[in-house]
């Protein structure tokens, strides 16, 4: 599972209340995206030049772990694969 989406929204004091958090996973040809807003806690709130790469990735993989998200991918890629396919007759 690879993070795609990663987007905060910020209030007009510039503090991030929430972010845009979107993954994707592929196997071969098939491939399935998620995505989530999560809100930002108040007292958690800060400008975006005070985010740090390492809490934005602990942000999107608690979020992932907490909604199951690997599971969820996995299941859509199966299903994905089950899926008739088109095809063309012999004569």
């Amino acid at each position: 599972m690879e993070f795609v989406t990663k987007r905060p929204f910020v209030n007009s004091t510039t503090k991030v209340v929430s972010v845009t958090i979107g993954a994707k996973e592929v196997d071969g040809e098939y491939s399935a995206t998620i995505e989530k807003a999560v809100d930002i806690d108040v007292a958690e709130q800060k400008s975006l030049g005070e985010w740090t790469e390492a809490e934005l990735t602990t942000l999107c993989n608690d979020t992932a772990t907490a909604d199951g998200w690997q599971a969820i991918l996995d299941g859509d890629i199966a299903a994905q694969k089950d899926e008739p396919v088109a095809s063309v007759f012999p004569f």
